[in-house]
Protein backbone atom coordinates (compact mmCIF):
# COMPACT_ATOMS: atom_id res chain seq x y z
CA UNK A 1 0.00 0.00 0.00
CA UNK A 2 2.62 2.26 0.91
CA UNK A 3 4.51 1.68 -2.29
CA UNK A 4 1.45 2.47 -4.37
CA UNK A 5 0.81 5.99 -2.65
CA UNK A 6 4.86 6.93 -2.65
CA UNK A 7 4.25 6.23 -6.69
CA UNK A 8 0.87 7.89 -6.96
CA UNK A 9 2.91 10.97 -5.60
CA UNK A 10 5.67 10.58 -7.85
CA UNK A 11 3.55 10.56 -10.73
CA UNK A 12 1.43 13.44 -9.51
CA UNK A 13 4.85 15.26 -9.51
CA UNK A 14 5.99 14.13 -13.01
CA UNK A 15 2.53 15.35 -14.42
CA UNK A 16 3.22 18.91 -13.06
CA UNK A 17 6.37 18.92 -14.32
CA UNK A 18 5.10 17.82 -17.73
CA UNK A 19 2.12 20.53 -17.80
CA UNK A 20 4.22 23.37 -16.25
CA UNK A 21 6.98 22.71 -19.42
CA UNK A 22 4.20 22.67 -21.93
CA UNK A 23 2.82 26.15 -20.46
CA UNK A 24 6.01 27.57 -20.72
CA UNK A 25 6.93 27.26 -23.51
CA UNK A 26 3.31 27.65 -25.30
CA UNK A 27 2.70 30.81 -23.72
CA UNK A 28 4.93 33.92 -24.87
CA UNK A 29 7.51 35.10 -23.40
CA UNK A 30 6.89 38.80 -21.71
CA UNK A 31 9.91 40.56 -21.27
CA UNK A 32 10.21 42.12 -17.82
CA UNK A 33 11.02 45.96 -17.68
CA UNK A 34 12.00 47.31 -13.88
CA UNK A 35 12.32 50.86 -12.92
CA UNK A 36 13.88 52.12 -9.91
CA UNK A 37 13.08 55.00 -7.63
CA UNK A 38 15.02 56.35 -4.61
CA UNK A 39 15.68 59.24 -2.33
CA UNK A 40 17.98 60.54 0.11
CA UNK A 41 16.55 63.58 2.43
CA UNK A 42 16.35 66.79 -0.87
CA UNK A 43 17.42 64.48 -3.49
CA UNK A 44 15.00 61.76 -5.58
CA UNK A 45 16.14 59.75 -9.00
CA UNK A 46 14.62 57.18 -10.77
CA UNK A 47 14.44 55.78 -14.22
CA UNK A 48 12.14 55.09 -17.05
CA UNK A 49 12.01 53.72 -20.50
CA UNK A 50 12.16 56.34 -23.23
CA UNK A 51 12.61 53.73 -26.26
CA UNK A 52 13.40 49.87 -26.91
CA UNK A 53 16.58 49.45 -24.53
CA UNK A 54 16.70 52.92 -24.04
CA UNK A 55 16.45 54.25 -20.65
CA UNK A 56 15.80 57.72 -18.78
CA UNK A 57 17.85 59.02 -15.46
CA UNK A 58 15.73 61.51 -13.78
CA UNK A 59 17.12 63.40 -10.89
CA UNK A 60 15.18 66.13 -8.60
CA UNK A 61 16.76 68.47 -6.37
CA UNK A 62 14.04 69.18 -3.54
CA UNK A 63 16.27 72.42 -2.96
CA UNK A 64 16.26 73.74 -6.06
CA UNK A 65 13.16 72.30 -7.30
CA UNK A 66 15.21 71.57 -10.68
CA UNK A 67 13.93 68.54 -11.80
CA UNK A 68 16.49 67.13 -14.92
CA UNK A 69 16.55 63.97 -17.18
CA UNK A 70 19.45 62.00 -18.96
CA UNK A 71 19.60 59.94 -21.57
CA UNK A 72 22.58 57.08 -21.90
CA UNK A 73 22.96 56.56 -25.79
CA UNK A 74 23.96 53.13 -26.70
CA UNK A 75 25.71 53.55 -29.38
CA UNK A 76 28.43 56.38 -27.47
CA UNK A 77 27.72 54.91 -23.97
CA UNK A 78 27.62 58.57 -22.86
CA UNK A 79 24.71 60.52 -21.95
CA UNK A 80 24.16 62.64 -25.06
CA UNK A 81 20.14 63.59 -24.36
CA UNK A 82 19.83 66.07 -21.51
CA UNK A 83 16.60 67.70 -19.94
CA UNK A 84 15.68 70.35 -17.59
CA UNK A 85 12.23 71.73 -16.27
CA UNK A 86 11.77 73.97 -12.77
CA UNK A 87 8.84 72.16 -11.08
CA UNK A 88 8.00 75.52 -8.48
CA UNK A 89 5.61 77.25 -10.89
CA UNK A 90 4.09 73.82 -12.13
CA UNK A 91 3.48 72.44 -8.91
CA UNK A 92 2.88 75.88 -7.23
CA UNK A 93 5.03 75.89 -4.29
CA UNK A 94 4.90 78.57 -2.19
CA UNK A 95 8.12 80.68 -2.01
CA UNK A 96 9.95 80.18 1.37
CA UNK A 97 8.40 76.64 1.88
CA UNK A 98 10.36 73.79 2.27
CA UNK A 99 8.65 71.17 -0.48
CA UNK A 100 8.50 67.63 -0.26
CA UNK A 101 8.22 65.58 -3.07
CA UNK A 102 7.23 62.10 -4.04
CA UNK A 103 8.14 61.15 -7.77
CA UNK A 104 7.66 57.71 -9.44
CA UNK A 105 7.47 56.90 -13.53
CA UNK A 106 5.27 54.65 -14.82
CA UNK A 107 5.32 53.15 -18.68
CA UNK A 108 3.06 55.03 -21.21
CA UNK A 109 2.29 54.83 -25.16
CA UNK A 110 1.47 58.45 -25.90
CA UNK A 111 0.25 59.82 -28.91
CA UNK A 112 2.14 62.22 -30.26
CA UNK A 113 1.03 65.48 -31.65
CA UNK A 114 1.30 68.05 -34.40
CA UNK A 115 4.76 65.98 -35.22
CA UNK A 116 6.09 65.87 -31.66
CA UNK A 117 7.71 62.25 -30.57
CA UNK A 118 7.66 61.83 -26.84
CA UNK A 119 9.40 58.78 -24.31
CA UNK A 120 7.66 55.48 -23.45
CA UNK A 121 7.80 56.79 -19.59
CA UNK A 122 5.79 59.53 -17.54
CA UNK A 123 7.31 60.76 -14.41
CA UNK A 124 4.74 61.85 -11.90
CA UNK A 125 6.00 64.38 -9.14
CA UNK A 126 3.76 65.21 -6.57
CA UNK A 127 4.27 67.48 -4.54
CA UNK A 128 2.92 67.18 -0.38
CA UNK A 129 2.95 71.03 1.22
CA UNK A 130 1.13 72.20 -2.19
CA UNK A 131 -1.37 69.14 -3.15
CA UNK A 132 -0.57 69.09 -6.95
CA UNK A 133 0.93 66.77 -8.84
CA UNK A 134 2.72 66.86 -12.09
CA UNK A 135 2.38 64.24 -14.90
CA UNK A 136 5.58 64.72 -17.62
CA UNK A 137 7.44 63.09 -20.79
CA UNK A 138 10.54 63.72 -22.97
CA UNK A 139 10.15 64.39 -26.15
CA UNK A 140 12.23 61.58 -27.64
CA UNK A 141 13.19 60.81 -31.33
CA UNK A 142 15.31 57.93 -32.33
CA UNK A 143 17.46 60.35 -34.34
CA UNK A 144 18.76 61.99 -31.51
CA UNK A 145 20.83 58.81 -31.04
CA UNK A 146 22.88 59.56 -34.48
CA UNK A 147 24.26 62.82 -33.12
CA UNK A 148 26.90 62.48 -30.07
CA UNK A 149 25.72 65.75 -28.25
CA UNK A 150 22.15 67.14 -28.09
CA UNK A 151 21.55 70.38 -27.17
CA UNK A 152 19.53 70.41 -23.29
CA UNK A 153 16.00 70.14 -24.04
CA UNK A 154 12.83 71.16 -21.93
CA UNK A 155 11.10 67.98 -20.19
CA UNK A 156 7.28 68.22 -21.09
CA UNK A 157 4.87 69.08 -18.23
CA UNK A 158 1.32 67.07 -19.43
CA UNK A 159 -1.16 67.59 -17.13
CA UNK A 160 -1.23 69.11 -13.18
CA UNK A 161 -3.67 67.78 -10.87
CA UNK A 162 -4.67 69.06 -7.59
CA UNK A 163 -5.14 65.59 -4.81
CA UNK A 164 -5.28 68.02 -1.93
CA UNK A 165 -7.67 70.46 -1.16
CA UNK A 166 -7.38 71.57 2.25
CA UNK A 167 -4.44 73.41 3.12
CA UNK A 168 -1.30 71.51 5.63
CA UNK A 169 -0.04 73.47 8.19
CA UNK A 170 3.00 73.28 9.66
CA UNK A 171 5.39 72.54 6.63
CA UNK A 172 7.34 75.20 6.92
Amino acid sequence: MANCFLSGRAAWLGIGIVIGLVIGVVLPHAPLHATATDRQDTFAIATGVVDDGIEAVYMLDFLTGDLRAAVLNPNTRTFSSTFHRPLGPDLKVEQGKNPRYLMVSGAVDLRGAGGGQFGNSALYVAELSSGNMGVYTLPWSQGVLNRPVNPMQTIILLQTVQFRTAAVRGTQ
